[in-house]
């Protein structure tokens, strides 16, 4: 039964990844562009995952607390027939590669139009390596992972790992190549079947972060399925203060706000305070989307402000509304401070190092004399 829920919630997470290819890609100029680089970046994660990448997540450690031994996981992935025992590591493995894979999904539709396919893919493989995998390891590795042992952080399906580490590193790679025009976004058809494909799609990156059918699962379930609702709700509603009516499109970044902040929380609240996440999330993004506006910052596709705000209210949440464990119920505040201490922790490594892997990037782009290839907003 529970080789069956990972598996099926693998195949909901590639949903997830071809519904975050939509959301945040623009407007190809190019036939096909946005499959090939959907195609590309899940051979460049999938080929590093097996390789490499869930031995760095999940294997014994190389660095304590912080990232594995890269080769530790071979016995279990490489092996053959009985011995692969299927039941235990290889479903678990092909799960959390999907999960990458979202990730770095995401990571690409932030940054897509700025850079062209090669260049990506050679970013998207030393991101993964560099910044996921370790990230992966601290949050997801309940065993040694820094975080969850130190902090005592409750981060159900990755709220950290996916939405915090992608948003803040788009943050990053946009400071660095500032001043690049996106294409137009997607037509609002597509942005909501987008938006669909997340939502059904999610509930493979909630239910299967569980591992196994247990009490939880009808929490998770649900709690998936009213965070997204209430969040499209709230942020119509910051559109028709705002301009006297709501859009489709907002109302579907709205519902995607609401699947990233009940993605760390979706097994510690009980449904009312879920739909008070969701309209928070909603609200917050929606302010949070308007705000490059005023500051001219250049996140065509509202990345930032759904993924890495989003990401960082339900981190937060926990820490107040969290079932037993938040403010509210222990009157302490020492929940709020761990998670608050974990987001951070997230936000500051992913931004950092992308930041130097842009510069560095960028520097190489000049020299080989292909500023083009940064500038060309048309992904060939």
């Amino acid at each position: 039964m529970n080789i069956a829920l990972l598996i099926a919630s693998a195949v909901l997470a590639m949903i997830a990844t071809i519904g975050a290819s939509l959301f945040y890609g623009p407007l190809p100029r190019v036939a096909g562009s946005r499959l090939r680089w959907l195609g590309g970046t899940a051979a460049v994660v999938v080929v590093l995952w097996a390789i490499y990448g869930y031995g760095m997540a999940f294997g014994s450690a190389l660095v304590p607390g912080f990232v594995g031994n890269p080769v530790s996981a071979y016995p279990s992935l490489f092996a053959h027939g009985a011995a692969a025992r299927l039941g235990g590591n290889l479903a678990f493995a092909l799960f959390q590669a999907t999960v990458a894979l979202l990730t770095v999904t995401l990571l690409a539709g932030g940054i897509s139009g700025r850079l062209r396919f090669r260049p990506w893919l050679v970013f998207a493989a030393i991101w993964c390596t560099v910044v996921y995998l370790p990230l992966a390891y601290t949050v997801f590795n309940v065993q040694d992972g820094w975080l969850f042992t130190a902090l005592e952080v409750n981060d159900q399906a990755g709220g950290t790992v996916i939405q915090i580490s992608a948003g803040a590193s788009v943050l990053a790679f946009l400071i660095v190549f500032r001043g690049r025009t996106l294409r137009a976004q997607p037509p609002i058809r597509t942005s909501i079947v987008a938006a669909m494909l997340l939502w059904v799609g999610w509930f493979g990156v909630t239910v299967g972060s569980e591992g196994m059918i247990d009490s939880l699962f009808g929490t998770l379930w649900l709690n998936t399925l009213i965070a997204p609702p209430a969040a499209a709700l709230a942020w119509a509603l910051v559109e028709t203060l705002r301009s006297g009516r709501p859009s489709a499109r907002g109302a579907a970044c709205g519902a995607v706000s609401g699947l990233v902040a009940i993605t760390p929380a979706c097994n510690i609240l009980t449904p009312d305070w879920t739909i008070v996440l969701g309209v928070l999330a909603g609200a917050l993004c929606a302010l949070a989307v308007s705000l490059k506006r005023r500051f001219h910052f250049d996140d065509g596709f509202d990345l930032v402000g759904i993924q890495l705000v989003g990401g960082v209210l339900g981190m937060l949440y926990i820490g107040l509304f969290g079932t037993g464990i938040g403010w509210r119920d222990n009157g302490q505040p020492d929940r709020l401070i761990a998670q608050a201490e974990a987001a951070l922790a997230v936000a500051g490594y992913a931004f950092v190092v992308t930041v130097v892997m842009a510069w560095i990037l960028r520097a190489v782009l000049r020299r080989r004399g292909s500023r083009s290839e940064a500038d060309e907003t048309t992904v060939a």
